[in-house]
């Protein structure tokens, strides 16, 4: 099996040539729109452990403090991660996270229920420009 090296002066994670990256490097880390606004930050990775991907990144918006906080699975494929900046983009606007999918912190969804990875889904590929 050959290891993947590290490539220092790749900017994100979406480039042809695999990437490293620790968790602690990605966790909390801010997700910023286009226009350099705050979205929120990345809290939790999401992964199908048997195919060793990463489905989505779960995204903490909105409140003071932790409280009141909404969250919002993100497609992993929708985020772009720089590692110079340490920050996550997502081509999103402000407005667009009233309409998000969301739930609060003590009611995750069941994220193997086909009716909800289908809304999920549906949102993002509606309005976030690949």
């Amino acid at each position: 099996m050959t290891v993947p090296v590290i490539n220092e002066k790749s900017t994100t994670l979406n480039n042809d040539r695999p990437t490293l990256i620790a968790t602690s490097k990605l966790i909390n880390a801010e997700v910023r729109n286009g226009n350099d606004h705050k979205l929120g930050n990345l809290k939790k990775l999401i992964i199908d452990a048997p195919r060793g991907e990463i489905i989505y990144g779960i995204i903490a918006y909105g409140g003071i403090w932790g409280m009141g906080e909404k969250f919002a699975a993100v497609p992993w494929k929708s985020l772009t991660f720089n590692k110079k900046t340490q920050l996550f983009s997502l081509n999103l606007e402000i407005d667009d996270l009233v309409n998000v999918p969301s739930f609060d912190n003590d009611s995750w969804p069941d994220m193997s229920d086909i009716q909800w990875v289908n809304k999920v889904d549906d949102f993002y590929n509606r309005s976030v420009k690949q």
